[in-house]
């Protein structure tokens, strides 16, 4: 049975939580094992930026996050929802995403599929899911589906065409999944980093088999893509100076 974890960033039991819910029943009624985390529920500290757990592959500090990472890891899906707060993700999310950092170095979750949740009172859900999206891609999942909704649609019973291609890639492991563009030129970025910067990631990447990939899954890229990719990567490669830095 495949596990689905459903993220909640809002303080609150209301409008984001309620639309999350219906969407887990669906869920469930598909046969998904499912497991709902409130974030408001762990204790998860603000970023240090100190580079510690690109080096030694775990953060320094003492609290939820290892365990919350973990989580991720270990599902097969991904459901993120958040509340629009000044045209934005919540803060407790951003606070998350940021401490997930290391991922963009040494990438665990590709491949996954995520379904992003975002409602409004107001406006924002555009801005909202755009900023999810620039964050999230550098994890290398896709993501696949949008849900939103603003107070004049609240109750609005959750279509299945919003949720199928979640289910879709759940189901075919992403078979028929198109990458895009976004999502090729951030691996270039990291690729060269990997290739260039940090040795611990390098090794990574090599264990990995993607240092010399044009994507994680080259089949799913174009022509188009493959050769866009191998001249950013070319120019990245050729600018990015190594560096020699320990912590």
């Amino acid at each position: 049975m495949k596990k689905i974890l459903i993220i909640n960033s809002s303080y609150r039991k209301k409008n984001t939580f309620t639309v999350l819910q219906n969407i887990r029943r669906i869920l469930l009624n598909h046969g998904y094992d499912i497991e709902i985390i409130n974030l408001k529920d762990y204790e998860v500290s603000p970023c240090y930026g100190c580079e510690y757990c690109i080096y030694k592959n775990k953060c320094n500090i003492d609290d939820d996050m290892e365990f919350l990472m973990k989580k991720l890891e270990e599902c097969d899906g991904i459901v993120i929802g958040t509340p629009v707060y000044i045209n934005n993700m919540s803060g407790n999310l951003k606070t998350f995403l940021d401490r997930t950092c290391r991922w963009f170095h040494r990438p665990v979750l590709e491949g996954k599929p995520v379904m992003l949740v975002a409602t409004t009172a107001g406006s924002g859900l555009k801005n909202t899911f755009r900023s999810l999206e620039e964050g999230l891609v550098q994890w290398g999942v896709d993501i696949v589906s949008e849900v939103g909704r603003t107070i004049s649609n609240l109750d609005k019973e959750i279509e299945k065409k919003e949720i199928l291609p979640f289910i879709k890639h759940l189901n075919t492991d992403g078979m028929s999944y198109s990458v895009t563009m976004k999502q090729i030129t951030t691996y270039q970025v990291q690729r060269a980093l990997a290739n260039n910067i940090f040795e611990v990631d390098k090794n990574y990447w090599k264990e990995k088999c993607w240092i010399d990939k044009i994507y994680y899954r080259p089949k799913k890229v174009g022509v188009i893509g493959k050769v866009t990719g191998s001249l950013l990567f070319n120019i990245l490669v050729k600018n990015i100076k190594p560096v020699d830095k320990k912590l």
